[in-house]
C-alpha cells in the first residue's frame, strides 16, 4: 500500500493542481469529483490510469483534440434511473 504524506503533498502543490483542474470543469458535479481526487493507494490501480494518460496524449500529439460538447449536469436524471416504472422527459434524455 502506497501512503502519501499530506505535507508532501501540499510540497508538490496538489491542492493548487485541483484547482487548476477545476476551472475547466463544466458542471458543479464535475468541480465535485475534481476536488474529491486523492493519490492512488494501491500499485495495481496506477497502471491502468498510466495506460490511458498515454492514449490521451498519444491523442493529443496527433492533433486529435477531445471535443467539448457542452454536458449539462444529469444528477437528476441519473435518481430517476433507480426509480422503478418512471420516466425520463425528452429534455433530460437528451
Amino acid at each position: 500500500m502506497i501512503r502519501i504524506d499530506s505535507k508532501t503533498l501540499l510540497d508538490l502543490e496538489f491542492p493548487s493542481v485541483l484547482a487548476q483542474i477545476s476551472t475547466v470543469a463544466i458542471t458543479d458535479l464535475g468541480k465535485q469529483r475534481i476536488a474529491d481526487i486523492s493519490p492512488f493507494s494501491s500499485e495495481k490501480n496506477i497502471t491502468p490510469e498510466l495506460h490511458r494518460v498515454k492514449e490521451f496524449t498519444a491523442s493529443f500529439e496527433s492533433d486529435n483534440v477531445i471535443p467539448n460538447h457542452g454536458f449539462e449536469a444529469i444528477s437528476k436524471e441519473l435518481q430517476m434511473l433507480g426509480i422503478e416504472n418512471s420516466t425520463l422527459e425528452v429534455s433530460g434524455f437528451r
